[in-house]
């Protein structure tokens, strides 16, 4: 049965589009495995906990964590009982595309404003767009703002921010997170995490490869690739130094950008100041 067969009836269109797109935040992504001491990271948690959530947007490079955070803020909104629309820019410039009529847009919009909670994510795809596509965007914005509901959008290329554009801060005054480059304390939090007692990864070898500035994909290929050459080859990995581990599997080789971080020479992480809190809690 063909997308057409929907537009004669505004509210069926909509139906059909929400069959097939899921529009809720994925499950699993959440802070209890967001790891990322920013500090205005740290401040969102607070304050979704308080339930004192304000629109936001979420900005940082390809492979930052954007797309986590903002399904964890949308999870956290869940839990409060609040009824949440989550989308990709993909997604929406698709269904518009399928909107023929401006009953259907108007329909559709509608719909969306049924929620507590808007979400879209990868708002670099709208970035010069037609004017029609940028206009249907705006009104999906405007109307969300002018209903008293929040508003969450991650934007994964800055440099394709359409939302930095005059129309658009006009109409939604949206504080901005932007994400930095992880730190080492992040990578090794992360590694560690994806590590069970029965691994039995050395702390060394999560140490040494989050010496290095990369991706998360590239953190996670370097330590599967190193867990499956340690096994391989009966490497006594508990008893290696950082420089070791370094030395031996040619870490460098894992990271497009080859430099170590200057601030990481030290054989034991230290907690930043602003995770006392959670230190405190978990003793």
């Amino acid at each position: 049965m063909g997308i057409s067969y929907y537009l004669a009836n505004p509210l069926q269109n909509i139906m059909s589009h929400f069959k097939q797109i899921n529009t809720k935040p994925n499950s699993l992504l959440t802070f209890d495995n967001y790891f990322n001491n920013q500090k205005e990271v740290i401040a969102l948690k607070k304050t979704t906990i308080t339930n004192e959530a304000e629109s936001l947007i979420f900005s940082g490079s390809n492979g930052s964590g954007v797309t986590h955070l903002l399904n964890a803020i949308c999870n956290s909104q869940i839990k409060q009982n609040k009824k949440v629309f989550f989308i990709t820019a993909q997604w929406l410039i698709y269904v518009k595309k399928n909107l023929k009529t401006q009953a259907d847009k108007e329909a559709f919009i509608n719909s969306i404003l049924k929620h507590d909670v808007i979400a879209i994510d990868n708002i670099q795809f709208f970035y010069r767009k037609t004017k029609h596509q940028n206009q249907f965007i705006h009104n999906i914005i405007s109307k969300t703002a002018n209903s008293n509901k929040l508003v969450f959008l991650g934007c994964s290329e800055p440099q394709k921010d359409f939302s930095k554009s005059k129309k658009i801060k006009k109409t939604l005054a949206l504080k901005r997170v932007e994400l930095l480059q992880l730190s080492s304390f992040d990578v090794y939090s992360i590694l560690k995490n994806l590590c069970s007692l029965e691994d039995n990864i050395p702390d060394n070898l999560l140490y040494a490869i989050s010496g290095y500035n990369g991706s998360i994909q590239q953190y996670i290929n370097c330590l599967i690739s190193i867990r499956f050459n340690i096994s391989s080859q009966n490497i006594p990995s508990q008893e290696l130094s950082i420089e070791e581990f370094d030395d031996i599997f040619n870490l460098k080789k894992y990271f497009h950008k080859q430099q170590l971080r200057k601030c990481f020479i030290q054989t034991q992480l230290k907690f930043p100041k602003h995770l006392s809190f959670i230190l405190e809690k978990t003793n």
